[in-house]
């Protein structure tokens, strides 16, 4: 594949080039008197191509879209494939069904059941190092918060094998999930579902506005990506009333019955993970989802046992999960590598398909914990050592950790031991999050 040349700051990797037969494929397909016999023909040449010629009818072949998805798994997890066609195969893959995720019906509701990794419990070390925090700190990133690194165990839990996705948090939206209130436990949510938190939004952009503004070149000394630095740029052109207006309209603006980005078709593809959720959004996805898996019993491959439960990972979880079993710098081990996560090195600048990018799993097979979105989780925001417990009163306004860096963010964000702090009002076109089950008698 040729070499897409020199990008700007703000100018995303191309798509393939196409080959020049696409639209007379897609006419042939329409006019084929056995559109399933053509469509298993160009899935010998070009699965991609094959799953919009079965796109184009209403009820495609059953036998021949598993095919095709089949292929098209098999290219997405190869990483001798392009990245460019990778990420092209993964979104077709979403487009026609992702077969990695098990569908069922409850009660006549749809519910997609994320594939889980089984993580075992015991002692790690969590954090980083003096030297590793003194070597960060002079290259202008602030890794302070990654001291002291202690031991912390975990009980046994399971994670979530990648973030979840637009197809899975779908489900949630068709269930009416926002309009019931048996996910919005708290009084935090409910304020929030009410609109009575929208002030939070504007400080939390006023804050760093005041901060850059009285100190320009801080992005650049915190090592963000050129990408991000661009934004700021702009942000710092505005006054205080203009920033006030823009973060006042984006709350407004956004429906409180869907993700904020929901329609936006850079992040909507349903094999990217879900951005723009709010921390009292993906809690009660967590306690929805949990009531549709223990509802669905025997009929799913992975029923919940008693004492189960499907909730965000704490950050010892998260991390934990990101350092087994090599307890590496990075989920795949020490050494950076561009081609195995989503970050604005590789400046696809958008959220990637799940596991487009194999190569940076960890050794469990857990995708995606390095870059490509922020994940929410359930503890807050604090200096360590770690405590448990930290997290549990969910009714409390302040910072919860998020983990794993994104598509816009440099490596050293997308490290296993980064840590980030956001307010649970907050939403951005980078933060998701990925689901663990606490496990019955685990030690």
């Amino acid at each position: 594949m040729p070499d897409p040349g020199p990008l700007r700051p703000d100018e995303p990797l191309p798509p393939p080039p196409a080959t020049g037969w696409e639209e007379p494929t897609l006419l042939a397909a329409s006019l084929a008197p056995d559109p399933a016999a053509f469509a298993d023909t160009v899935r010998r040449v070009n699965p991609t191509l094959a799953s919009q010629c079965l796109r184009e009818r209403a009820a495609p072949d059953a036998t021949t879209a598993d095919a095709v998805r089949q292929d098209l798994l098999r290219l997405m997890r190869d990483s001798t494939v392009h990245l460019r066609a990778r990420l092209a195969v993964g979104e077709a893959l979403g487009d026609l069904g992702d077969p990695r995720f098990e569908g069922i019906d409850v009660d006549g509701q749809r519910v997609l059941l994320p594939p889980l990794v089984a993580m075992p419990g015991g002692p790690f070390r969590m954090g980083s190092s003096r030297w590793a925090v003194w070597w960060l700190t002079r290259r202008g990133f602030p890794a302070r918060d990654e001291l002291p690194r202690h031991r912390v165990s975990v009980p046994a839990f399971a994670i979530g094998r990648y973030p979840v996705t637009n197809a899975e948090f779908a489900c949630f939206l068709a269930a009416d999930g926002y309009e019931d209130d048996r996910w919005w436990t708290t009084e935090s949510a409910r304020r929030w579902r009410r609109g009575e938190l929208e002030s939070r939004v504007v400080e939390d952009w006023l804050n760093p506005w005041r901060t850059i503004k009285a100190d320009p070149n801080l992005p650049r000394r915190r090592g963000l990506s050129a990408y991000q630095i661009a934004r700021w740029e702009k942000l710092v052109a505005m006054d205080e009333i203009e920033v006030r207006t823009t973060a006042a309209k984006l709350r407004v603006q956004r429906f409180m019955n869907q993700p904020a980005y929901w329609h936006n078709d850079r992040l909507n593809n349903p094999s990217q993970p879900v951005v723009g959720v709010t921390w009292f959004e993906v809690r009660a996805y967590c306690a929805w989802l949990e009531a549709r898996w223990r509802a669905a019993g025997s009929q799913c491959r992975r029923p919940l046992a008693a004492g189960e439960s499907v909730r965000l990972p704490t950050e010892a979880e998260w991390e934990k999960a990101a350092r087994t079993p090599a307890n590496g710098r990075y989920p795949w081990g020490d050494r950076w590598a561009a081609d195995r996560a989503n970050t604005a090195e590789g400046q696809v600048l958008r959220p990637t398909p799940v596991g487009v990018y194999p190569a940076g799993a960890t050794a469990a097979d857990v995708h995606d914990l390095s870059g490509n979105v922020w994940e929410w989780t359930s503890s807050h925001y604090r200096d360590y050592p770690y405590y448990a417990y930290d997290g549990s009163n969910s009714e409390t306004e302040v910072p919860f950790v998020v983990r794993g860096g994104a598509w816009d963010n440099d490596r050293q964000y997308a490290r296993s031991a980064t840590r980030g702090g956001d307010h649970p009002v907050n939403f951005d076109f980078d933060l998701g999050f990925r689901v663990v089950v606490s496990l019955a008698n685990s030690e």
